[in-house]
């Protein structure tokens, strides 16, 4: 199953860029999930994507996330 997972890497970290680019507040929930993830490279891509997207909903799942995270959202609304 983990091989599974790790082939699926690139498409997802793609998706997450994807939703940041379009700046899709939907995505809110799903990229808040992702923040929890093991892999550093997809919680930072969906941290990013969270940033980018902006509104309340994103920049509270950033808080939540850590500590860190919660640095890159007030800095973020500070925008």
């Amino acid at each position: 199953m983990v091989a599974y997972k790790d082939d699926l890497r690139p498409a997802r970290l793609g998706l997450v860029q994807s939703l940041a680019v379009r700046r899709a507040p939907s995505a809110v929930p799903i990229l808040s999930k992702l923040l929890g993830e093991g892999d550093a490279g997809l919680v930072s891509a969906a941290a990013s994507a969270l940033a980018q997207i902006g509104g309340g909903a994103a920049l509270n799942a950033l808080r939540e996330a850590h500590p860190v995270v919660a640095a890159i959202a007030a800095v973020t609304e500070a925008k």
